[in-house]
């Protein structure tokens, strides 16, 4: 698997772990859209795996419920 963290990923070493070695679906990628409107969140969406944990993550510290996905399918964001 590639990513610049070089194996200092949660998904790396997960992948690892069950065995995965090869990335078996070529098809369309996403654009790589880099939202850096906050001054204390830089967000790069061509790296969401939409696992959901970020918007979790928000609604049980937070209590805020900011996040969410929009859209469907491969048009989720």
């Amino acid at each position: 698997m590639t990513c610049y963290r070089s194996k200092n990923c949660e998904l790396q070493n997960l992948s690892e772990e069950l065995g995965i070695t090869d990335v078996s679906f070529e098809g369309a990628k996403r654009e790589a859209v880099v939202d850096s409107a906050s001054a204390s969140i830089v967000r790069d969406a061509s790296k969401c795996i939409l696992c959901g944990r970020c918007v979790a993550a928000c609604k049980k510290t937070q209590g805020l419920s900011v996040l969410d996905f929009q859209n469907r399918g491969f048009e989720t964001t």
